[in-house]
């Protein structure tokens, strides 16, 4: 990984309270392209706080989650029926193997040279890799909000540096894996401008600056005075991006 963030207590129940809770809309989406009965096992690597942990219910039996931050495991563990403080290089660590491996808001923070091949150690051969993201995509028609967002909230909090680009190439082109089913689009979501904020306030563009010595109340009071100022209605929308793999070891 490049950077540890929400390592913090404060960091993690603000993750857990302010994410939009949108798994569950995925897993109905791959579900008509996975085998039609319970996976026995699935293993949700960095899990967060495990809401992408408890949405893999419905499709598997079992579900462990790993993480590298303690803060978040302590909700994680609500969700999983067991979990590790794991980085996804010591997944091999688990000595044993998924039928199912999810990675939702983190691949793009690993070096896939690591997690590629430490995923194939847990990995049941044919087994499933599930990989998606999630996005803020903006309000639904407050094209001043949205030209603030991208124009002046990216420039005062820039995304700091993320794991390798190819990434997602790279497991495009790895024989061992097969694309099954892709999709994007964009989720309508309700926010309230405070829950906006909130929802901010756990990106990875504030957290890095909150660590390295910005004040968060003074972050979060001007934050909401300049989003309340666009008086928005509660309809935003949440990008997302899927990539849904078959493994089989060659």
């Amino acid at each position: 990984m490049i950077n540890s963030f929400f390592q913090s207590e404060e960091a993690a129940s603000r993750y857990k309270r302010f994410r939009p809770k949108t798994h569950e809309a995925i897993i109905a989406m791959v579900k008509p392209h996975l085998p039609g009965k319970m996976f026995k096992s699935a293993l949700d690597i960095a899990c967060g706080t495990g809401d992408s942990s408890g949405s893999l219910k419905q499709i598997a039996e079992e579900v462990v989650g790993v993480d590298r931050s303690e803060a978040m495991l302590k909700y994680a563990k609500k969700q999983c029926h067991e979990t590790h403080c794991l980085d996804i290089g010591d997944l091999p660590s688990l000595s044993r193997k998924f039928e199912l491996l999810t990675v939702c808001m983190a691949f793009h923070w690993f070096d896939p040279e690591i997690a590629i091949p430490a995923m194939k150690v847990v990995s049941q051969d044919d087994g499933y890799w599930l990989i998606y993201n999630f996005a803020y995509g903006g309000h639904a028609t407050n094209e001043d909000l949205n030209r603030w967002y991208q124009n002046d909230y990216k420039r005062r909090f820039p995304a700091p540096a993320r794991g390798s680009t190819s990434g997602r190439e790279l497991l495009q082109n790895d024989p061992d894996l097969e694309l099954v089913f892709h999709h994007e689009g964009k989720l309508p979501i309700r926010m309230s401008p405070s829950e906006l904020v909130g929802y901010l306030t756990t990106q990875s563009n504030v957290d890095h600056q909150i660590r390295g010595g910005k004040d968060y109340e003074s972050v979060e009071k001007n934050l909401i005075a300049k989003v309340e100022s666009f008086d928005p209605t509660d309809s935003f929308l949440y990008s997302y991006r899927l990539d849904l793999y078959r493994f089989s070891a060659k």
